[in-house]
């Protein structure tokens, strides 16, 4: 357990750089601004379907991080503060409508979808840079900092190259841009709602997708875009990318060769395994909370237990097993309907 007065010191520090962090225009217009939208990064009519009395679990109800919520209101529920209003109210209405997303998807919709992805992904970054600096200032022997620090630059470099890309289809309504993988409608409700970029290090079969440990400024790292949506009757499953990102060329071949239930599972192993921008039921039981093996997963990162925080004499010993798809409940099928 986590000394309260250690939670207090932390939540100082969040609070600190989460101030520190603000723009003093909205990233989008770069109009001055004094505050910004509480802009969600899964649409508040998603996670209302999947509500208890407003109230959702937040994905560290299976990750178990101490000093993280567990459940918050809808409000509060996977958001950041990047943009005006305007912009908010604006940029996104073609794909956070019911209407459309249940009856077509289109390359603006996916545009959207992605440029909201990448505003969530920039907002993270600006956090994590303040953040890793005042624990330094707090610490005063953070090891690893300055490749913390050029680890956030060059991501924050390709997010905002993204952005612009995606932000360039919505603005001009270009007519392609985005492949997808896969749009399929569920006739029930799933549990979780969700919306994430995913960046594959390394696909089901064990390719390398993605080195994410070549740090060229020259390498930019390619995303797959993934969303659960539950709607009001039914629930829709977006998989996409940029038709320009070709390391996903492979990865689509094979995922198409397989069974619609086999790739509905596969989208349910990604989600645990490679983000953390979900949201889920109250309505799941505990038996599904406290599965052993989902826990395993949601913590595990490229591979390694724990976020990757591993002792080097585990390392090497390499004692861990990753958690495989089936060793997992699929809470997209049915049977875990509500």
């Amino acid at each position: 357990m986590i000394d309260i007065k250690i939670k207090k010191k932390i939540s100082q520090v969040v609070k600190a750089s989460r101030d520190e962090s603000k723009l003093e225009t909205c990233f989008i217009c770069g109009l001055p601004k004094t505050s910004f939208c509480n802009s969600h990064s899964v649409p508040q009519m998603i996670l209302r379907n999947i509500s208890i009395d407003g109230l959702i679990l937040q994905s560290n109800s299976l990750c178990g991080v101490e000093v993280i919520d567990v459940e918050k209101g809808i409000k509060n529920s996977g958001t950041f503060h990047l943009i005006c209003g305007n912009c908010d109210s604006s940029l996104f209405v073609d794909y956070e409508n019911e209407i459309n997303l249940s009856t077509a998807i289109t390359n603006k919709m996916l545009a959207e979808i992605a440029v909201k992805n990448y505003l969530l992904q920039i907002s993270k970054r600006y956090l994590e840079i303040h953040l890793f600096k005042n624990a330094q200032q707090q610490m005063n022997n953070l090891v690893g900092k300055e490749i913390l620090d050029e680890i956030h630059e060059l991501d924050l470099k390709d997010y905002i190259f993204h952005y612009k890309r995606a932000k360039k289809i919505v603005d001009k309504n270009l007519k392609s841009g985005y492949k997808v993988i896969l749009y399929e409608k569920l006739p029930y409700i799933v549990p979780i709602a969700a919306q994430s970029v995913v960046c594959l290090y390394n696909d089901l079969y064990g390719n390398v997708v993605n080195d994410i440990y070549d740090t060229s400024p020259t390498v930019r790292m390619q995303d797959l875009h993934l969303c659960i949506f539950p709607l009001k009757t039914e629930s829709i499953i977006v998989l996409f990318y940029h038709k320009d990102d070709s390391k996903y060329f492979d990865f689509e071949r094979k995922f198409l060769r397989k069974t619609i239930s086999e790739q509905i599972k596969i989208i349910n192993f990604l989600l645990f395994r490679e983000t953390e921008n979900y949201y889920l039921s109250k309505q799941l039981s505990n038996e599904v909370l406290e599965n052993k093996s989902l826990k395993k997963l949601s913590r595990e990162h490229r591979n390694e237990p724990d976020f990757g925080f591993v002792e080097t004499s585990e390392f090497f010993n390499k004692k861990y097993t990753p958690v495989c798809i089936d060793d997992i409940p699929n809470l997209l099928s049915e049977k875990y309907k509500i």
